[in-house]
């Protein structure tokens, strides 16, 4: 199989002063011998290493940078599934490391650590995860490992990059889950969405075509949202995608089913919230409107895009956060509702940054 191609040289770094990371310092490490291992065979098997500091992942000004950092900090409060959490985190680590906040990061790292610990007890929201782990933990651990280079050398890692398991031997699942994953990072920003985006999740799909999220992330629907197609996320753009084809019937008995299988996402219900509540919508639903809503603010009471749901569905609601919006998303309030009120996807692209363009 093709190893994916970076559009970023690696540099071998010539200090000798380690980071503190969880999983490239441990009292075995200083226990080890050099092994005579040939660094241009060890310089090899780095740069095959794949991770969000070598996708090429779009780069901004310092405002605009800072603003995205807001807006995707402010989805970490409704990630549509643990996958979406994970998206979210690798996506500002790389946004993190190219603004010079290296520690924090660092601290992105270790929080999708702690979501790989955690998923097996996740329920239905974690299985897109479980599906992809050994994908996720190869970029989580190379990303590690890059970030450690600018401190270390090379030939000083040789045990810690022993660990990971090579991209070339990962299974194709597994490398679909890698090219899956930059794909999901560079949806995450609206104007970046593209050849690269594209050519990623074309590779997955290629690699592993059973998986139903990659050929989603480029527009395309499965043929029925059943099994492994029935992810919060999937289940929510085929119940848009339903409407905006003026088909309400099985937009409706996605959200139903949405809903019933996922209470307490926040994404899910705030996502409901407003097909029910927009004003042309085939589906307008007052009462579920409300419903849902407030279900979104009692999840989430800090989020900025959950307030800003509310509010259009109930217009006297005030939420101190929502003094964050412009700056979160581009728009201030009453700039943002008129344009969430009408577009079938409004919702989607505002969280994706459509207004920082």
């Amino acid at each position: 199989m093709a190893e994916p191609e970076s559009d970023v040289g690696t540099e071998i770094n010539s200090s000798t002063e380690a980071p503190d990371s969880p999983n490239l310092s441990s009292p075995e490490v200083e226990e080890e011998e050099d092994p005579g291992i040939d660094i241009a065979d060890l310089e090899r098997v780095y740069k095959s290493l794949q991770g969000p500091l070598l996708w090429n992942l779009p780069e901004f000004n310092e405002t605009k940078m800072s603003r995205h950092i807001y807006r995707l900090r402010d989805l970490l409060h409704v990630p549509h599934s643990t996958w979406g959490a994970v998206v979210l985190r690798f996506t500002l680590c790389w946004l993190y490391y190219k603004h010079g906040e290296i520690e924090r990061s660092r601290a992105e790292l270790s929080e999708i650590d702690a979501l790989i610990q955690t998923v097996e007890w996740a329920g239905e929201d974690g299985a897109l995860l479980r599906r992809c782990l050994e994908g996720v933990e190869h970029v989580l651990q190379a990303t590690w490992a890059h970030l450690a280079n600018r401190n270390t050398q090379l030939k000083d890692m040789w045990y810690e990059i022993a660990q990971i398991v090579p991209f070339k031997d990962l299974s194709a699942q597994q490398q679909a889950a890698v090219w899956g994953l930059q794909a999901s990072c560079r949806y995450c920003f609206f104007e970046w969405v593209g050849f690269r985006l594209k050519a990623a999740a074309i590779r997955a799909q290629e690699l592993y075509p059973r998986e139903p999220e990659w050929p989603r992330i480029y527009g395309d629907q499965p043929a029925s949202v059943v099994g492994d197609a029935f992810t919060p996320h999937i289940a929510i753009y085929s119940a848009t995608w339903h409407l905006q084809k003026k088909r309400p019937e099985p937009a409706k008995e996605l959200l139903r089913r949405a809903l019933t299988a996922w209470p307490e996402n926040a994404f899910v219900q705030l996502s409901a919230a407003v097909m029910y509540a927009r004003e042309k919508s085939a589906i307008r639903d007052e009462e579920m409107a409300d419903k849902c809503s407030a279900a979104a603010i009692r999840i989430a009471p800090d989020c900025v895009i959950t307030n800003v749901v509310r509010r259009m569905v109930v217009p006297s609601h005030h939420a101190p956060c929502l003094a964050l919006c412009e700056t979160t998303y581009g728009k201030g309030v009453l700039a943002l509702l008129p344009f969430l009120s009408t577009g079938t996807f409004s919702l989607e692209v505002i969280m994706r940054g459509f207004f920082m363009r």
